[in-house]
């Protein structure tokens, strides 16, 4: 374990993971479960709605949406990273996830070290370690 200075408090603590303390852990998951339990009484809230009942930043409910801990059912003001279309949580809407998700697939597929290999071959690619070279 090493010595760190939180980024939140900047007090000195023992960090495991995080570079927050103890108390400023314990303090970031009781706006989170602010945010949750006035979600679960409000569920159609705006981002606006939840900073203004709760306190916790809209940037920090934006966080929690992006990070898939929340979901807000509408006027979240969040969008797909790729298409654009609003969505309810995460980075990417449905079917952009899928597209995505489909061509890493397929790259995965075609770059197996079998396949690199005669392809290198058939390009006539040669490696060498940098001391062969020189």
């Amino acid at each position: 374990m090493e010595l760190a200075k939180c980024a939140k408090c900047k007090t000195v603590f023992q960090r495991i993971r995080e570079p927050i303390c103890e108390k400023c852990i314990k303090e970031e998951e009781q706006i989170f479960e602010n945010v949750k339990e006035f979600l679960r009484e409000n569920p159609k809230s705006t981002v606006t709605a939840i900073s203004e009942a709760t306190g916790a930043s809209a940037r920090k409910i934006l966080g929690y949406l992006r990070d898939g801990r929340i979901e807000v059912v509408e006027g979240a003001g969040l969008n797909c990273g790729h298409c654009g279309e609003p969505i309810p949580t995460g980075q990417l809407c449905k079917d952009c996830f899928e597209k995505a998700d489909a061509k890493i697939s397929g790259i995965i597929k075609d770059n197996t070290p079998e396949k690199m290999a005669v392809q290198s071959q058939r390009a006539g690619v040669a490696m060498h370690t940098a001391a062969r070279r020189k």
